[in-house]
């Protein structure tokens, strides 16, 4: 994973990787339950209430509303940990990296992929669902969540970094393999091969549609301040989504 990702760690059990792959899982998460807290998908406290286990819990009582609150949250969080880590304060792990003295191209493409890393082995350590009963997920399955997911990042370089899209486009496949396998042993590839498989069938294909629809609705109202459409929420669903959803599976 480290070459795949260009640094070269120290061969401590607990290195500079773990460190700023850690440091990146953290902030998406606290960004990621933030963001629902800001849009109100919470439910009222009762005697019932327990605190949900997003590893353990298999996510097989929910409905596409409640995935459509998940990838909007992805969504607003993976916005601003690219703006802190690829143009804010967190660029300093760079130094920890000893990327210092690399071209600051360079410097954004490892960047990238160490986010796009984090993130993608995060959801794999989630269940990986029964796709014959994904209108009662709680949570989109992997592969659709990293499409969904990485639109926004896109959305992002193409404001901030536009030459980092096409360089990850040509990469996104292998991480994301090396991501499955690392998490989840040498059979963890299938599980991200089976499900892009299926979203390229009738019935995959008609999933992502309607889940893409709902989202534009939600994307527009829960944009992050100061982040202007690039599209009306047709175009969103034309020419975005579903492009980057057949580039990467």
């Amino acid at each position: 994973m480290a070459t795949l990702l260009g640094v070269r760690p120290s061969d401590e059990e607990y290195n500079e990787l773990h460190a700023v792959l850690f440091y990146l899982l953290t902030a998406f998460v606290v960004a990621h339950e933030y963001t629902h807290h800001v849009h109100g998908h919470v439910s009222m406290p009762s005697a019932e209430t327990v605190f949900p286990n997003e590893i353990l819990d298999t996510g097989c009582n929910g409905n596409m509303k409640l995935q459509i609150e998940e990838i909007a949250a992805d969504g607003y969080s993976i916005y601003h940990v690219l703006a802190n880590f690829i143009d804010g304060p967190g660029r300093s792990w760079l130094t920890l990296l000893k990327l210092d003295a690399k071209q600051a191209s360079v410097q954004d493409e490892v960047l990238f992929a160490l986010v796009v890393v984090a993130v993608g082995a995060y959801l794999f350590v989630r269940p990986a669902p029964d796709l014959n009963d994904i209108y009662e997920l709680t949570h989109p399955p992997q592969a659709a969540r990293m499409n969904f997911l990485m639109h926004e990042a896109i959305g992002w370089c193409r404001q901030n970094r536009p030459e980092l899209e096409a360089w990850m486009k040509r990469r996104f496949q292998n991480l994301m393999s090396a991501v499955a396998e690392a998490t989840l042993g040498v059979s963890g590839a299938h599980v991200w091969e089976d499900q892009t498989a299926f979203f390229k069938s009738e019935e995959g294909a008609k999933y992502i549609s309607s889940l893409s629809e709902h989202h534009c609705i939600q994307a527009v109202v829960m944009r992050p301040l100061g982040v202007k459409r690039e599209a009306t929420s047709a175009q969103h669903n034309d020419l975005n989504v579903r492009s980057f959803v057949r580039m990467s599976i």
